[in-house]
């Protein structure tokens, strides 16, 4: 049986971030949490045949904030992925949670049910950029949060980082690498902010209530970031996360290594074969499809050989150990075709790329120009 990942969209939020633009909705009501949930396990059962041929390997129940609906709705998850599917003997099973909403007994019940992996938001320990991020956490939460779940019994527990800021200062931020780095947690993501239109942020700056972030600050503190974590052990393994040995993120990996996953709930996307498809953005069409019996798919799109290249390459060079050509050829059946070698070879001209032992990697001025690498890539 091969293997499969499964990502599981949990949309509500206590309070919706100003940087948010994902899927995730403020203030609903507990009526409309359990219609939703009710929802998300019927879709469950669509994809029951998948259980004769797949088993899983990695669950991620991210969001929004998972850890804002009841431990009861999460074990009814489980559950039902149990009843569905075999798991691997060690599978990755992941939880994301925000340290105001992660109580100790959810935190329990969590690793009661097999899940084995938190991943919580700390973004700053300074209290003033927190606000400015809409965050409604405090340093002292988070590091209770961490307490609580080692004493538990987790191990293999994620802090999420954010950088180039507003109002944030290279010595600011050194501080909170510091400052995160005591917990000795196993895994550290650190995010460069991106300011997505429509935001709370966005907003904001557009009306200079805040400063927009100093891009060349931005680059001084990515800089400082790759040299301060691997020295306290952490293996820089993707553009954004380092890990303690042992410690990689697998159910990432899978989208990194452009294996097969499968996404339930509202807007979370799949891909299956040669086959990537999406589920309804809003709760009236997720609810109404289901209702009738019908996978909540919003569309579907068949990669062309050439597109399933690009982007398995495209996914491979987050990677700072690159991407091994040889096997991206034969995954594909194909030669690199010649207008994609082009390319490449001009990011080696510039110093962006570079080929080590039959890998295919970004150097260290590649990293800071990844998103321009990845769009000329897939243009």
């Amino acid at each position: 049986m091969k293997n499969l990942s499964v990502y599981v969209h949990i949309p509500f939020c206590k309070s919706k971030c100003h940087y948010c633009d994902f899927r995730s909705f403020e203030n609903c009501g507990t009526d409309d949490i359990e219609e939703y949930m009710g929802d998300l396990i019927k879709e469950m059962d669509f994809y029951r045949d998948l259980g004769k041929t797949y088993v899983i390997d990695t669950i991620f129940i991210g969001g929004g904030t998972p850890s804002m609906v009841s431990s009861e709705a999460i074990a009814k998850i489980m559950e039902r992925l149990r009843k569905l599917f075999f798991f691997t003997e060690d599978p990755e099973i992941s939880i994301e949670g925000n340290p105001d909403t992660l109580t100790y007994d959810k935190m329990d019940h969590y690793h009661k049910l097999g899940i084995n992996r938190l991943s919580m938001g700390l973004q700053s320990d300074n209290r003033k950029l927190l606000k400015t991020l809409g965050r409604i956490h405090s340093p002292e939460d988070f590091l209770e949060s961490v307490e609580n779940a080692r004493r538990i019994g987790f191990d293999n527990i994620n802090g999420d980082l954010m950088f180039g800021l507003p109002g944030q200062s290279l010595k600011t931020f050194q501080h909170t690498l510091q400052w995160i780095a005591k917990l000795d947690i196993p895994h550290i993501s650190a995010y460069g902010l991106i300011i997505n239109e429509e935001t709370e942020l966005a907003r904001r700056i557009d009306q200079r209530i805040i400063p927009e972030p100093d891009e060349d600050l931005e680059v001084d503190m990515y800089d400082h970031l790759r040299e301060f974590l691997p020295g306290k052990g952490y293996q820089h393994y993707e553009i954004s996360n380092f890990a303690k040995p042992g410690f990689q993120c697998r159910h990432n990996r899978t989208y990194w290594e452009n294996r097969e996953y499968l996404g339930l709930g509202l807007g979370a996307h799949s891909s299956m074969g040669e086959k990537r498809f999406f589920n309804a953005e809003d709760f009236k069409s997720y609810h109404q499809l289901i209702q009738a019996g019908e996978k909540p798919i919003a569309g579907v799109e068949v990669l062309s050989t050439k597109e399933r290249l690009q982007e398995s390459l495209m996914l491979g060079l987050r990677l700072t150990e690159g991407i091994d050509m040889n096997y991206l050829e034969s995954l594909h059946g194909i030669t690199v075709e010649h207008s994609l070698l082009m390319k490449i070879q001009e990011f080696k001209v510039q110093g962006l790329l570079k080929n080590d032992k039959g890998r295919l990697r970004l150097s260290s001025s590649g990293l800071y120009l990844s998103n321009s690498v990845f769009r000329e890539i897939i243009g």
